[in-house]
């Protein structure tokens, strides 16, 4: 039986009514001590049984289930069944054939939250009205719950390894359409050919027209040298951890969706190659 922290929450009428703090949403609809569901039958078929069954869950967490049966014979208003229910929430019922045959748009059925006023039942609110025939019921829910751990969404942590570009050419990858992309690091490694040059190393972030973010590294890379570079949020200190390895801080930013993640890297030869790009970042959808 599964267990809930209690809360005090005001019922419909007044007073104090326990409710479940851990749930996103009520169950269903909220009943107090000797609450009835009215079930009322109107059919000129001529003899038949319908059921009424449902589920029930009482303020401490026990799930109890009910059921009714009405057995009609002739024609007009049926006899009320009624179904008394302890304090808790209905999470589901249904109205069905049980036997006999029924003739289609000749069986109506209504479904009532009732309460005791005295000597007499009120009914509060329909819950349910409609057709029954032999192969279609009337019915409530089913309703959901859950604690918020099951109800809350949690951002997925992604690991992108992009494949690399061509000899001579720069990566570039985009944001996936209707997520937003917090970037927690990028990774790569550029292998510089013989040719002498100058390649100043960076990462870009646009939307294909404007550039919105560029992070270059303070140091140049030469001819033949092979270099890992990584971008992350250092806090606000940061060194480079060797010669041949670059950190460089990046902030955690967020790229909308279209939004392009990209190196861009001057002065780079025709056979100089970037490979090991990763990309790790939070996806919020």
């Amino acid at each position: 039986m599964p267990e809930y922290t209690m809360v005090q929450m005001p019922p419909l009428d007044g007073g104090v009514q326990p409710g479940f703090i851990g749930l996103p949403s009520a169950p269903g609809p909220i009943v107090m001590n000797g609450d009835v569901l009215i079930l009322s039958l109107t059919t000129s078929d001529s003899t038949g049984v319908i059921s009424f069954r449902g589920r029930h869950m009482r303020t401490d967490g026990e799930i109890v289930p009910f059921e009714r049966s009405m057995t009609f014979s002739g024609t007009g208003t049926q006899t009320e069944v009624i179904a008394t229910l302890s304090a808790g929430w209905i999470i589901g019922f249904d109205v069905a054939r049980e036997s006999g045959t029924l003739t289609d748009g000749e069986v109506q059925a209504s479904v009532h939250l009732g309460r005791n006023a005295g000597s007499l039942l009120q009914k509060v609110c329909c819950l349910a009205s409609g057709e029954i025939t032999n192969i279609r019921s009337l019915g409530l829910g089913g309703y959901t719950y859950g604690t918020p751990a099951s109800a809350t969404s949690v951002p997925t942590v992604t690991t992108l390894s992009v494949a690399n570009p061509a000899p001579g050419a720069d990566f570039s990858t985009t944001v996936t359409a209707s997520q937003v992309w917090e970037l927690q690091a990028i990774r790569f490694v550029l292998t510089c050919s013989v040719t002498v040059a100058n390649r100043e190393v960076s990462i870009t972030l646009d939307d294909g027209t404007n550039v919105y973010l560029k992070i270059a590294a303070t140091t140049n890379q030469t001819a033949s040298q092979a270099k890992g570079y990584n971008f992350g949020d250092l806090g606000s200190a940061w060194t480079s951890s060797g010669a041949g390895n670059f950190m460089l801080p990046l902030g955690r930013p967020l790229v909308a969706a279209g939004g392009r993640i990209r190196s861009s890297v001057q002065n780079i030869d025709a056979t100089d190659q970037l490979s090991g790009i990763f990309i790790n970042y939070r996806a919020y959808v």
